[in-house]
């Protein structure tokens, strides 16, 4: 895979994470030498411990069956050629859906995981990670507030990502969860998206809202309020 300067990565990822919501965020300190797959475990960075046989499914009907794996870290879809490189999917765009194991990843301004399916929904989720904070270190190893103006790189090795601090790095690992309709359309989950879930029940769920002080990125949480108002119909 190509090589991807950390200074351009830190700006995507940080720019990712501008509007982000706090809550469920875990964070990671990688300091100066240490390479950040040894700090972030592979259950958070990638979909799965290895490559494994999947299907990508494609907007003009077209599928191609290929060996992949999901990296949150990059962020992107990998997958191993017919000469054994690790490549990047490049036309995401005119992805569907692709199928990796029992995991199952859509296509909308962005990967979003497959977390639960519904009669008439899909409850999916979106991952990343965000640099939260750089420091430089002084000639006596000191922490300093000088800009930081060297950079490592990113590189493919089998199936992860190979990056080596050069800095103390800070990084945090956000997720925000989304309803998808029978077209695959996404939304981010939040007031207003529950409000125009369930059309004709906002009081009802305003007050469910305000009784079980809900967190619009708790799986477990968003689960349990479908649940209570499919119980409903």
């Amino acid at each position: 895979m190509k090589k991807l300067s950390l200074f351009i990565l830190a700006a995507v990822l940080t720019g990712m994470a501008a509007n982000a919501q706090t809550q469920n965020r875990k964070t990671f300190k990688i300091n100066p030498g240490e390479r950040i797959m040894d700090v972030i475990p592979r259950t958070e960075a990638l979909s799965a411990p290895g490559f494994g046989p999947g299907t990508i499914y494609f907007r003009n009907g077209r599928y191609a069956k290929a060996s992949l794996l999901y990296n949150y870290l990059i962020p992107g879809l990998q997958f191993i050629n017919e000469k054994g490189d690790t490549l990047m999917i490049d036309n995401e765009k005119d992805v569907r859906y692709a199928v990796l194991g029992s995991d199952t990843f859509y296509y909308d301004h962005g990967f979003l995981r497959l977390v639960q399916t519904y009669p008439d929904m899909l409850l999916a989720e979106k991952r990343y990670f965000s640099f939260s904070n750089r420091q430089k270190l002084g000639g006596m190893g000191e922490v300093t507030s000088a800009s930081i103006d060297t950079y490592t790189s990113v590189s493919s090795d089998n199936y992860y990502s190979e990056i080596v601090a050069r800095e103390i790095l800070t990084l945090s690992r956000y997720k925000y969860l989304y309803i998808g309709d029978k077209y695959n359309n996404f939304t981010v989950v939040n007031k207003k998206s529950l409000l125009d879930l369930y059309p004709g029940q906002e009081r009802a769920v305003l007050d469910y809202l305000k009784e079980n002080k809900v967190d619009y990125s708790d799986t477990e949480a968003i689960k349990k309020l479908i649940a209570h108002f499919s119980a409903k119909h």
